[in-house]
């Protein structure tokens, strides 16, 4: 894990923090050659990386893919990066579509869940009362018995 930051300091206590190592933030965009994962947040008013500055990078990336992670506002990294071959960019809007598609789904499924739940416990409570209603004992559902206290 690498570690950039304008105030070397502060990057060199993260990267402590993290178990990473520290670079230098003049060399952050030279590590775009060996990175999978780029993740940016700065309180930049412009854009720090764009296509043409990442495209002499990605030459010697050959069949590797970079996913870029930039959840700084206003974006680091301009939506024009997303063009090139290789390369995924996710900003806060995407991740926050992304978020929201998956609790859609985890609703759905708990949904699911709950009707299959139900559906089961519906098929017990006949099991019971056919067990109750029924005098002979088979072997394959004995029979319940209610003990009530005081008899």
């Amino acid at each position: 894990l690498r570690v950039s930051n304008r105030s070397p300091e502060r990057g060199e206590a993260l990267a402590l923090a993290v178990n990473g190592r520290a670079i230098a933030f003049e060399q952050w965009l030279e590590q775009c050659r060996e990175v999978d994962i780029l993740i940016t947040s700065t309180a930049s008013e412009v854009p720090l990386l764009w296509q043409e500055k990442l495209a002499p990078m990605l030459r010697e990336r050959i069949d590797r893919p970079l996913f870029i992670i930039d959840i700084a506002v206003p974006r680091d990294v301009a939506p024009d990066v997303n063009a090139l071959d290789g390369v995924y960019l996710y900003d806060i809007d995407s991740l926050q579509s992304i978020a929201e598609q998956s609790l859609a789904t985890r609703r759905a499924q708990v949904a699911a869940a709950e009707q299959i739940i139900s559906q089961h416990v519906a098929e017990f409570d006949e099991m019971i009362a056919r067990e109750l209603n029924c005098p002979a004992q088979s072997s394959e559902h004995p029979t319940v018995g209610i003990v009530e206290q005081g008899s």
